[in-house]
């Protein structure tokens, strides 16, 4: 079931960059955020899309693995600057001007932020996303757990460029079609309708609807109390 996560969490962000991307040919300054519980494959997912063996490449996607070591704007730069092969500094203002050798103003790149919450917890290298954005038109795709929301709500400068937000534990009933055909279940609508009635009501994550449909299809059982039943139990860790 972790490859139909993953399956959801690459196509939901190749979606987002694709979006942002035509923001930024429009000259509109954009952000996204992708979010969800560790597990449903937001960092495999960014590293899919940035494999150029992989059907998912996006070839204009820069991917920065944020960590506790980013702790000021010069350092982000830097390690954007790796990202995209550009000559880098020390200094953060240096270092923004020789971004220009690679960044230009026409979404040749969408920056794909892994583990943003490292660098939002700090105001400084928060701002300093702003300030590539402003001064590049270069998307920003920010992944996080759930309280990246949270984070980014602190920056009004950030907050009010976010153009898509993305939450992967929500699912849809797209997604409980997709996981029934793969166990093989009964794919009949009135099924499918029963299961997604009861997401609605007790919210799993992807995850976790996968390994109690799982659980039932081991012990096959198909009814609406035996589904019931099985989320329970996994989403209380039973």
């Amino acid at each position: 079931m972790q490859n139909l996560a993953l399956t959801t969490a690459v196509k939901m962000l190749s979606d987002v960059v694709y979006e942002l991307k035509s923001y930024a040919e429009m000259e509109i300054e954009a952000i996204g955020l992708i979010y969800g519980v560790y597990g449903i494959g937001k960092t495999k997912a960014s590293q899919v899309i940035t494999d150029p063996n992989s059907e998912a490449f996006i070839p204009f996607v820069a991917r920065i693995k944020c960590d506790p070591g980013i702790k000021t704007p010069a350092q982000l730069v830097r390690a954007i600057a790796a990202a995209v092969r550009a000559p880098s500094s020390r200094n953060y203002h240096e270092g923004k001007l020789l971004l220009r050798t690679v960044l230009k103003r026409k979404a040749q790149v969408v920056f794909v932020l892994d583990e943003a919450g490292f660098v939002l917890r700090r105001k400084e290298t928060a701002l300093a996303i702003k300030d590539i954005l402003e001064e590049y038109l270069t998307p920003f795709v920010l992944l996080g757990n759930e309280e990246l929301p949270g984070l980014v709500e602190r920056y009004g400068g950030l907050n009010e460029r976010v153009k898509r937000r993305v939450n992967l534990d929500v699912v849809r009933k797209l997604d409980v079609k997709a996981i029934v055909e793969s166990l093989g279940l009964d794919g009949k609508e009135e099924f499918i309708d029963t299961v997604y009635d009861l997401v609605k009501r007790k919210k799993p994550s992807l995850l976790k609807l996968s390994a109690a449909l799982k659980l039932c299809a081991e012990n096959r059982k198909l009814t609406k109390k035996a589904v019931e039943e099985a989320l329970d139990r996994v989403m209380l860790g039973v």
